[in-house]
């Protein structure tokens, strides 16, 4: 059962930050990267930068905190 629980809250956060991620990039207005005129890569490399480094900043603080949630480590 523990497995299934640590499965579904990765799911979960993932999925958060998924959602969080695709809020901020349409308030930005950065996924317009593709234009009648070709692609756009500024906006693509914005795009991509904001996806990665934001997934792996989320992803890792809340490893952080779910890791010492889960050790009981204050």
């Amino acid at each position: 059962m523990a497995i299934a629980k640590r499965i579904l809250l990765f799911f979960a956060v993932n999925l958060l930050i998924l959602v969080t991620i695709s809020i901020l990039m349409s308030v930005l207005g950065v996924g317009r990267y593709i234009t009648p005129y070709g692609i756009n890569y500024t906006q693509l490399a914005i795009f991509c930068l904001i996806w990665g480094f934001g997934g792996a900043f989320i992803s890792l603080a809340l490893s952080r905190i779910m890791a010492k949630w889960m050790m009981g480590v204050k």
